[in-house]
């Protein structure tokens, strides 16, 4: 069983679709240099996998493919698809309706994990939506260094309460904000947890 290590949280599309192989080029050789041998490539409703042979062949790099989607609780990210359907296109000003992309995805197979929970407080005012549908993901990232959970949020009662969740630190890198990936920011999970 193969331990995949690597920033599960990425994103490469911001800057327009000319700049995507440069922020893959940047994701990809920061993970090399800090030693990780898998990458996440996908982008805010966006899955990159026209990059996947790119990256396997020139990087040597496990890749998963995903995408962070915009629901109405919040942004889910959703690992090892290759597509978003039709009917679950999503925006900022048109957020999925967390029950129909909880349903959807996993019709795909992807692994759902909520995304920088406690962002602005965020989910404080909103913890019954999360109580309502959290026994139906995956994961939670309990670190986002976009979003600056740089303490972890491993002590929130959710998180005891919902043993089940794969727990990840994540860096939330834009490359074209400048920002980096940061080592600190990382994680070790089975090959099998993905489904790759």
């Amino acid at each position: 069983m193969k331990t995949l290590i690597g920033d599960f949280h990425t994103h490469m599309n911001g800057n327009g679709r000319a700049n995507r192989k440069i922020n893959i080029d940047f994701i990809c050789s920061t993970a090399i240099n800090f030693g990780y041998n898998s990458v996440f490539i996908g982008c805010h409703d966006y899955v990159g996998i026209e990059f996947k042979n790119y990256i396997e062949d020139i990087y040597n790099l496990v890749v998963i493919c995903g995408a962070e989607i915009t629901t109405t609780i919040g942004h889910l990210l959703v690992y090892n698809i290759d597509k978003i359907p039709n009917n679950c296109y999503a925006n900022n000003k048109n957020p999925l309706d967390i029950d129909k992309a909880i349903y959807e995805f996993k019709i795909l197979g992807g692994k759902l994990v909520i995304a920088h929970p406690y962002e602005n407080n965020r989910w404080a005012s909103e913890i019954n939506g999360l109580e309502r549908i959290i026994h139906k993901l995956d994961g939670a990232e309990i670190a986002n260094l976009k979003s600056y959970l740089r303490d972890g949020i491993e002590e929130f009662s959710w998180i005891k309460k919902w043993k089940h969740l794969k727990l990840f630190r994540n860096s939330d890198c834009h490359p074209w904000e400048g920002d980096n990936m940061n080592i600190e920011y990382s994680n070790k999970i089975n090959m099998d947890w993905f489904g790759v």
